[in-house]
């Protein structure tokens, strides 16, 4: 398994975003353009050349070479799926990609200030005590670790809005620290690891796997844009 980060500069007009752009195949240019905010479509931009770059090192062939797919749920696939799994996240000035021999989903959340109530009816019973269990930073904290928990299982099923987040628990997973634990969720086993990035960056990795590296892959825009113009 891999895990890489890419973390975006402050100012986005440094980059030659329209020369980043045309790295990518004409198929994924449309994808981007139809990202009508402009924040949104950097982020998809520099995610879909993250990802076309890490499978062409991890493939061993030309990125342009590499076919993506869409299933029935909107979730990119390569042609031969059962050979490899992988799945993007970004938040803030972070973007990540995971990619796995196994099912793989990947979330990453900025920690900020936010009304936990309003969450409530996407948690399990379990889930919200241990929140509000917390005080002050931390009930802030143990939220966003138990939703990127969440998120990551959902994403690694490819469930998505098929499967209700309140539906299941991963209140076994929490913990962090390098914290790797197995859960049994709807009688699937499945594996947990969780990772701080800037100390404000909460990420969850969930795998049929149980092989985790111990540390995540760092990269920035730029060595990103060189890579993929040598691989491309």
């Amino acid at each position: 398994m891999k895990i890489v980060a890419v973390k975006l500069p402050s100012d986005i007009h440094s980059i030659d975003l329209d020369s980043l752009l045309s790295l990518l195949p004409e198929y994924e240019q449309k994808l981007v353009k139809k990202r009508l905010n402009f924040d949104t479509r950097y982020r998809t931009l520099v995610a879909r050349v993250l990802l076309r770059l890490q499978l062409s090192k991890v493939l061993g062939t030309k990125w342009r070479e590499i076919v993506l797919h869409i299933d029935e749920r909107g979730k990119p696939f390569l042609q031969h799926k059962e050979l490899l799994h992988f799945n993007l996240s970004h938040s803030g000035n972070w973007i990540v990609a995971a990619i796995s021999m196994k099912k793989v989903g990947i979330d990453i959340e900025h920690l900020k200030p936010i009304t936990i109530e309003r969450y409530c009816s996407f948690l399990q019973i379990n889930e919200r005590n241990y929140i509000l269990d917390g005080n002050g930073e931390e009930r802030v904290r143990r939220f966003f670790e138990v939703w990127t928990l969440k998120e990551s299982y959902i994403k690694a099923t490819g469930m998505g809005f098929y499967e209700p987040l309140s539906s299941y628990s991963v209140i076994q997973a929490v913990g962090y620290g390098g914290l790797t634990v197995q859960a049994a969720i709807k009688s699937e086993l499945f594996w947990f690891k969780q990772y701080l990035l800037d100390d404000r960056y909460p990420l969850a990795i969930c795998s049929k796997s149980s092989v985790f590296p111990n540390q995540i892959e760092i990269t920035d825009i730029k060595i990103l844009y060189k890579s993929a113009v040598r691989l491309s």
